[in-house]
């Protein structure tokens, strides 16, 4: 507690300000339109494969901006992770 190397603060200064749209925007915006894209690529991939794609980049997309201190850096990764994570979510029901 208290330690400023845990503080996300400390790396993105600018995340008082931009928080809300890191959080909305930049994330909700691309997890709506690729969901449309991914449902479609559903019925014309691998779906397995495809899953698996996904979550291993989504997971690398949240692993990158954890190691670098680019605020925008940081708003990529998000719009990244939102497209990735909209993905799964057609990719995993049809599976289901």
């Amino acid at each position: 507690m208290n330690n400023q190397l845990y503080e996300m603060g400390t790396f993105y200064p600018e995340l008082k300000t931009w928080y809300g749209w890191l959080i909305g925007v930049f994330y909700t915006i691309p997890y709506c339109f690729f969901g449309l894209v991914a449902g479609k690529m559903t019925d014309t991939v691998n779906r397995k494969n495809f899953l698996g794609l996904v979550l291993l980049l989504s997971g690398a997309a949240v692993g990158v901006s954890g190691f670098y201190d680019s605020f925008a850096l940081l708003a990529i990764m998000r719009m990244v992770h939102g497209c990735l994570n909209s993905a799964s979510n057609p990719v995993s029901f049809s599976l289901i």
